[in-house]
Order: C-alpha cells, then structure tokens, then sequence
C-alpha cells in the first residue's frame, strides 16, 4: 500500500505544480495581475519597456540598494542589485508589445516573496501605477470580461468611457447612469456589442468592466480600456 499511496502524492503533486503552470500560460496577457512560483514574481504592466526600465532603476535607488549590472536592449532588460546583508536582487524586463511588460523579479537563490512584491509595489509606483488598497489601475481579463478599478470618480469614468465610445466610432446604443454606477452599450463594427459597466467603489475609485460580444474579446476590450484610461487623464 505505502508504494501506491506515495504514487498518488506524487502525481498530486505533478498536478498542482501543472496547475500553476496553466495559470501562467493560460491566464493569457492580462495586465497588473501578480504569480509568484518557484521564488519568482511575475506581472505584466500597462506601460512601455522604456518606463519600466526607468521606473525599475529608480526603484533601486529608492530602496537603497546597490546596482551592480544593469544591460538592456529593444526587446529585454536585465538589472542586478544587493540589498542588505548582500541579498541578491534581479530584475528582468521583456517587450510583450508597445505598451505592456513583462516584469520578473528574484531575491536571492530560492527566492522571497515579501521582499520581491515589495520591490514590485514600488516599481508600480514609480510607473504611476501605485498599489492603493483598491489595486487602482490593475486590469484582469476572466471569462470573458475585463476589469479594472481606475483611481478616478464614477462620473470621470463615465465621461472618459463616453468619449472613448466616441472615439473609436462605436454607435451608442443604450446608456444609464445613477449615482453609484453607470452602463453604456454600443455597437462597433461587425455590428459587435460592447457593454460597458462602472460601479463606484468609493469617491475617487471605480470598477470598470468591459464585455465585448457574448464571449468576450481580449484584444478589443483592453483597447477600449485604454481609451477610457487616457481620457480620464485629459
């Protein structure tokens, strides 16, 4: 019996570590979402390989810790740092496209994970992200429908979200609003239906979520969001 039991705990074992695996590979670009696996965290943000590089070394200087190896070109970056009693920090950085990057990040041989998300949070920071307690800015693509907690008021938003539909030639179809929240629909090519939904979460944080078709279309929703995204900033 001990032979079969210890089978089992292996392949539970293969199971959950492919599990995660999935999760990284499956889950698909899906901006400000955060792994940590096998001592190393992962996030992908909203912003060029340039800013990242920037923001990652003003990072460095922040916390205090001495950069040792920094090498970059157009499509990667690679920083290496100590911090204190000579811990080991790499930063590496690749070009998914124009405006997301991947962001990895290992604290010595086998990892540390509060170090690492620390790190992280203040390279948000210096990206203009920040990692308020809303998570304002991170964007999450899951069955179908992306979301997104933006640091701005439900009527900001709502403006932004309507300009944005504007922009891209979407036909309103259907458009309501109350004080807590606010839904737009509209048309875009391909007779495509693209909902919109905003709730407030507080007077300067609103939920956005965004659905196009009845499946979902990653690409297109995250284009939509980043319309709405510079609209809230002019």
């Amino acid at each position: 019996m001990k032979p079969k039991k210890l089978s089992v705990a292996i392949l539970l074992g293969i199971f959950l570590f492919c599990s995660g695996c999935a999760a990284l590979v499956g889950g698909g670009i899906a901006a400000g979402t955060v792994t940590y696996i096998l001592g190393e965290l992962k996030s992908i943000e909203e912003s060029s390989l340039e800013s990242t590089w920037e923001a990652a070394q003003k990072t460095m200087e922040d916390l205090e810790f001495v950069v040792t190896s920094k090498e970059k070109d157009a499509l990667t970056a690679r920083l290496i740092a100590r911090g204190a009693n000579d811990k080991k920090i790499v930063v590496r950085l690749k070009k998914i496209s124009e405006e997301l990057t991947e962001v990895r990040i290992r604290v010595g041989t086998f990892g540390d994970e509060s170090l690492a998300r620390q790190i992280l949070e203040k390279l948000k920071k210096n990206l203009g992200i920040g990692s308020d307690a809303a998570a304002a800015g991170t964007a999450v693509y899951t069955l179908g429908e992306l979301r997104s907690i933006e640091q701005a008021s439900v009527v900001r938003t709502w403006l932004a979200a309507q300009k944005a539909v504007e922009e891209l030639e979407y036909t309103v179809t259907s458009r309501e609003k109350d004080a807590t929240g606010a839904e737009l629909i509209a048309r875009g090519a391909g007779d495509k239906r693209i909902k919109i939904n905003l709730k407030k979460l507080s007077d300067e944080a609103t939920e956005v979520r965004i659905r196009i078709g009845t499946f979902g279309d990653e690409s297109l929703s995250r284009l939509v969001l980043r319309r709405i995204k510079k609209n809230l900033f002019f």
